[in-house]
């Protein structure tokens, strides 16, 4: 008996495909004698961090249609292209968040903090509240996508 070089499963010597994962054996290959494990990576664990990525994008886009002119949200958003470029610019690296992008994730969420205060300070006020209290939901859902940024980020995936 020999193992698949591909899926690490037993499988007879005679055949020339494995019935597990149909990767083709080879007959003249040296065949390990144990079995190869391979380490099985959640799909979700790697679609984490793109949606995450999209979630905080899109909410950035959204706020600043929603608030065009306001000084605030347009800083966010500055950062928030400072932050993908990091992120594309480091995507294939070992651990692709690194101390630059975490500062400018941390100073961008002081910034949304920041604002989403000025906003409650508005609708406390009561002045047109009901689209500072949808900004102000839209801050707080990027507030907590950027701790999730800055959890995840930093972990080696599994």
């Amino acid at each position: 008996m020999q193992y698949c070089s591909s899926c690490g499963k037993q499988i007879p010597n005679e055949i020339k495909f494995c019935p597990h994962c149909g990767a083709e054996v080879y007959q003249n290959v040296t065949q390990p004698s144990e079995p190869i494990e391979k380490p099985m990576i959640d799909d979700r664990a790697r679609r984490l961090p793109n949606a995450t990525i999209g979630i905080y994008f899109m909410l950035n886009v959204i706020l600043t249609m929603w608030s065009p002119y306001n000084d605030e949200i347009i800083g966010i958003f500055i950062y928030t292209w400072i932050v993908l470029a990091i992120i594309f610019i480091r995507k294939n690296k070992d651990k692709p968040f690194n101390w630059l992008l975490n500062i400018f994730v941390s100073l961008q969420a002081i910034l949304v903090f920041a604002t989403a205060m000025m906003t409650l300070e508005y609708v406390t006020n009561g002045a047109d509240s009901i689209p500072a209290i949808i900004q102000l939901g839209l801050l707080t859902l990027l507030f907590i996508t950027i701790g999730v940024l800055l959890y995840k980020g930093n972990r080696k995936p599994s």
